[in-house]
């Protein structure tokens, strides 16, 4: 049985999923999905695991609240709503941004997580060959998302056109169904979802930053990395082997920037292996 909480961290509340029974896993989503990306693996998990699927800072249902959103942040956010899960030891899983922020939270409470699986992302400051990333998925994204004022001038008021062309660019094929682009959008179409995805990416430098600090002291926990050929690819090892000591990585054949949604199957065997 799926429970939906919100829980009170700092200065905001996060709409959080918790499933299952034994050793926790945290599911961290990227930018434009939300917890309902892991919907295909919660059920997986939560036979051997007690599973928390957060929403973070500012996107889905949790709260959006004003300032800015580095991933060291959100990653603080996450480990104040372990403690106040009482949740110890745990494996941290990471999509997209969530990856990053993932990437954060082990690299400042090494006691906390035990075993990180990375999702479709390059970790700022961590460059790699543009080679390995696929040649379908789009390179203008990160560096418009980033620029001030101007991806509002062209986004507002097409916010819904803007949302469906980057899910058709970065999927394979048509990973998802009008009924989850609806809930995808449900939440993306509110106020405040445009300003919080943007602010997302103009903490690159500040993430970046981060990062370069990671690697003079490697994690040292069993990372996987997991890539879909139409998306990063084996660029997703390449760029968290640049913080991490012991990477393995995986790229899931026709496959696009969701794995979970797009093959849940494979992902899960992929995740339950791993962490067992």
């Amino acid at each position: 049985m799926i429970q939906h909480l919100r829980v009170t961290v700092s200065s905001t509340t996060l709409h959080t999923v918790i499933a299952g029974d034994g050793d926790p896993v945290v599911l961290l989503h990227g930018w434009p999905v939300t917890w309902y990306h892991w919907r295909h693996l919660i059920p997986v998990l939560a036979r051997k695991h007690t599973v928390i699927a957060p929403d973070l800072r500012g996107l889905g249902d949790s709260d959006r609240p004003l300032g800015a959103y580095g991933k060291e942040a959100l990653a603080a956010d996450i480990a104040e709503l372990t403690d106040q899960l009482t949740i110890g030891r745990f494996a941290l899983i990471g999509h997209d941004f969530g990856g990053s922020v993932a990437c954060a939270l082990a690299a400042a409470h090494r006691d906390k997580v035990s075993r990180l699986v990375i999702e479709e992302e390059l970790l700022a400051g961590c460059p790699v060959d543009p080679d390995l990333v696929s040649l379908r998925y789009p390179r203008w994204h990160n560096a418009f998302h980033a620029v001030p004022d101007v991806p509002e001038l062209l986004i507002t008021g097409k916010e819904r056109e803007h949302l469906g062309l980057f899910w058709s660019l970065t999927g394979s094929g048509r990973p998802f169904s009008r009924s989850v682009i609806e809930e995808y959008e449900r939440t993306y179409l509110t106020p405040g979802a445009l300003r919080v995805g943007l602010s997302y990416y103009r903490s690159g430098s500040e993430d970046a930053e981060l990062n370069r600090r990671t690697a003079l002291q490697p994690l040292e926990l069993p990372v996987l990395a997991i890539g879909g050929d139409e998306g990063m690819a084996t660029a997703v090892e390449a760029s968290v082997r640049q913080i991490a000591s012991d990477v393995s990585g995986v790229v899931v054949d026709r496959c696009g920037h969701y794995p979970a949604e797009e093959h849940p199957d494979q992902v899960a065997g992929l995740i339950e292996a791993f962490l067992s």
